[in-house]
């Protein structure tokens, strides 16, 4: 018997699956090479951000150490002096506008008349009109604030000065991230260049920032530290997800599930000192290649669905039409059963005539005596090869239970079918059968044939219900074996 009856479905899930692993980890080298590119975008908006901050910064030192002389001590608006706590302020008047809102904090000395604090701090009242018109001009500065030497503080806005009290100054100021690094690079290694710290907590907004600081020279006198805090959400902008600006260099390592990378924010004219830094755990790897990859990923998972489903539509197709096949067919010739052979009835398309041919069991228990088992099952092998080679698409061989067997042929005419029957008997009796252990066999078969008119009855289905019974009434070997006839192996 030759039929399909399973489906290679583990070795076609195991290909569609190679298959998918192998564009997914393509997908997944496209997004480490997207995650670079977009490092190095991120990496390059970052110094422009930083380098235009440098300009806003440098600004305010030429006010206070050049413009502020073409003011001498004169400041027009109104200004308030309290003390309280210790402390010195001067507060300015914020109904002339937001960019006035700054405040100075200094030692209880600075609010005495005619003390050189005083007249030091009142001189840069119109450098502190600009650091306040800047915040609020620029989206990416959250404070500027200068720390003269004297111990007095300018802010704008207000929140840093207000916060410092006069005896606390070294308490709270030195401790902070950006007066270290100004102290040891702005200072210390590079007079007058411009200090960069990354980020760290602010103490008033609470979040993240960015310091710009330098320190400032009057003639060639240093008077303080001019600083620039810049939202670091402001300069990473939309691709800054997981990168962080540090000043120390961090972990270079890419792999498939883990990417960490951190690199120097430099270029051939601008040294920064900072480092940009990325360290993404796997869920947030994920979460980049879903974002960025979405549409395609989609794309993939839902076409290997969709493959896995037509393959496992295939295997149980052929499942359900093997079973159908087991019901249908007998189950060592493969032929039609008795089912089998009712159901192709019901389906099949009616012409003028039903012919119908009984091939006797008794021919075949003949071999058997003659030959032996073995060889008989080989001739009856060869005998139904030629008729499955011969017959029509629509024609019909059917194993009856008995073992004889019955061919059904729809025709035209009474003629046609008798023509047919005599041509395969006779091409039956004209090739031999070729014998394993050698020899051939010529064989004449014979049968009991039946042609039924098919208007007599409603279809071929009802044919049969209705003469069923006479023709199986001539499987009867004893009349087969009037016309038997067989001839001896030729060598």
């Amino acid at each position: 018997m030759s039929y399909q009856s399973t489906f290679p479905i583990k070795r076609a899930l195991l290909g569609v699956t190679v298959v998918f692993g192998i564009f997914l980890f393509l997908i997944l080298i496209d997004a480490h090479d997207e995650a670079q590119e977009e490092y190095q975008l991120e990496s390059k908006q970052i110094l422009s951000s930083l380098r235009d901050l440098t300009h806003t910064l440098r600004s305010v030192e030429f006010e206070m150490t050049t413009h502020s002389e073409l003011h001498g001590d004169h400041y027009p608006y109104g200004m308030v002096k309290k003390k309280q706590q210790q402390t010195c302020y001067f507060i300015s008047d914020t109904e002339n506008g937001p960019g006035f809102d700054f405040v100075y904090s200094g030692p209880e000395s600075m609010c005495e008349r005619d003390s050189e604090i005083g007249a030091e701090a009142m001189s840069r009242l119109t450098s502190a009109n600009v650091m306040a018109y800047l915040v609020r001009l620029v989206d990416k500065v959250s404070a500027f604030y200068f720390i003269s030497k004297d111990k007095f503080i300018i802010s704008a806005p207000s929140d840093l000065a207000n916060s410092v009290n006069g005896d606390h100054f070294d308490k709270v100021i030195e401790e902070r991230p950006f007066w270290v690094n100004t102290i040891k690079h702005g200072l210390a290694e590079n007079h007058g260049s411009i200090t960069f710290t990354g980020e760290y907590q602010d103490l008033i907004t609470d979040q993240n920032v960015i310091t710009l600081t330098v320190g400032v020279y009057d003639k060639g006198r240093f008077i303080g530290v001019l600083g620039l805090d810049a939202y670091a959400s402001e300069l990473k902008g939309s691709y800054g997800r997981e990168y962080t600006i540090s000043d120390w260099p961090r972990d270079n390592h890419r792999a498939l599930f883990n990417y960490k990378i951190s690199q120097p924010l430099r270029s051939p004219s601008f040294d920064t000192r900072l480092y940009l830094n990325v360290d993404q755990s796997w869920k947030q790897h994920l979460s980049h290649l879903w974002q960025s990859k979405y549409y395609l990923l989609v794309t993939l998972i839902m076409t290997y669905l969709s493959i896995v489903f037509l393959l496992l539509q295939k295997n149980w197709s052929v499942i359900d039409a093997y079973e159908r096949y087991l019901m249908f067919n007998h189950s060592k010739t493969g032929l039609l059963n008795m089912m089998g052979f009712e159901e192709c009835l019901k389906q099949m398309e009616e012409e003028s005539y039903l012919a119908l041919a009984i091939f006797p069991q008794q021919q075949f228990t003949n071999y058997v005596n003659m030959y032996g088992q073995d060889t008989a099952e080989q001739l009856k092998r060869h005998i139904a090869n030629i008729i499955k080679q011969r017959k029509r698409d629509k024609d019909l061989l059917v194993q009856l239970e008995c073992g004889s067997w019955l061919l059904a042929l729809p025709l035209e005419s009474e003629l046609h079918g008798r023509h047919l029957f005599e041509s395969l008997e006779r091409e039956v009796a004209l090739i031999p059968c070729q014998l394993k252990q050698g020899g051939r066999i010529q064989m004449k078969i014979h049968s009991q044939q039946h042609c039924f008119p098919v208007h007599h009855y409603d279809n071929y289905f009802h044919l049969w219900q209705m003469e069923r019974q006479r023709i199986l009434s001539s499987t009867d070997g004893s009349v087969a074996a009037k016309e038997w006839g067989s001839s001896a192996p030729v060598s």
